[in-house]
């Protein structure tokens, strides 16, 4: 396997009408960024397997109790997300 990852590679490197070539006519107008962002946010609230660990954690661990915590945390978590990416695109630009 490591063996034809390598030679896969070194054909990449040296020959350049292998290369794939994609025009920004085939994008879609959103852009490919949006695989991305997707998996990011899928990632951030990934807690779904720990949520019966919270709610026998929970003090006065009721079912209207647990899901005003689940929503206040999880708007902090997607504010703070928020604030994250808005001061990176102010500090870093578009690149």
């Amino acid at each position: 396997e490591l063996l034809s990852l390598v030679l896969s590679f070194r054909v990449y490197q040296t020959s350049p009408d292998l290369h794939p070539y994609f025009s920004d006519d085939d994008m879609p107008p959103i852009g490919t960024n949006i695989f991305l962002l997707s998996c990011m946010c899928f990632q951030a609230f990934f807690c779904h397997y720990n949520a019966p660990r919270y709610y026998v954690e929970l003090q006065l661990n009721t079912i209207p109790r647990f899901t005003s915590v689940v929503n206040v945390s999880f708007s902090v978590s997607a504010l703070v997300y928020f604030a994250v990416g808005v001061f990176g695109y102010y500090t870093f630009g578009a690149n």
